[in-house]
């Protein structure tokens, strides 16, 4: 389980589709950004399954952006680094990392200005080393400090570096085509 986020593609609304959708199929803008298309009958329901992730246009799923941020553990770790200040994080907390699996929901483009002067604050951020890796640097000042080997505050500071930069592709995608961010 994990945190995914996405950003719908605008082809189908611009015209750049590089297939129209299958005849006796009429698609629906969601919310979201995302096309659905209500019907009973599987067979019709496969034929868009398939259209729109294959065939529609050039976008994998039509997805202008695809991002896995972290499994359930990784977006944990998030958190708790930033726990003390998370007045700080406010659309963070409460709209991204506020469990490490939600889905079906999204990030509504009214959202993305604050939300991106979260992400580049994040920037700012320094990970706490845990309390074994400061007990071990004071018996052993070298540790963790090789270039094949790191510590875990070490990595924490890797996967946050990560997180913010996938964060701020999803921000740029959602604000070039006026989309939500998805999760």
């Amino acid at each position: 389980m994990g945190l995914d986020a996405w950003v719908h593609c605008d082809c189908f609304e611009r015209g750049r589709l590089k297939t129209p959708p299958p005849e006796e199929i009429w698609p629906n803008l969601e919310p979201d950004g995302g096309l659905t298309f209500e019907t009973s009958n599987d067979e019709l329901w496969w034929r868009f399954e398939t259209w729109r992730r294959e065939e529609a246009c050039e976008h994998p799923q039509m997805k202008l952006v695809d991002h896995r941020l972290g499994n359930i553990g990784l977006i944990a770790l998030i958190r708790d680094q930033l726990w003390e200040r998370q007045s700080e994080f406010p659309v963070l907390f409460g709209k991204v990392i506020y469990n490490g699996c939600h889905a079906g929901d999204f990030l509504g483009v009214e959202w993305l200005g604050d939300l991106e002067a979260e992400v580049d604050r994040l920037g700012t951020f320094s990970i706490k080393k845990t309390r074994v890796t400061r007990w071990m640097q004071s018996w052993w000042p070298a540790f963790g400090k090789w270039r094949t080997w790191k510590l875990p505050s070490e990595r924490n500071r890797i996967f946050l570096v990560e997180f913010q930069s996938q964060m701020k592709e999803l921000i740029a995608a959602a604000k070039s085509v006026g989309k939500p961010i998805c999760f």
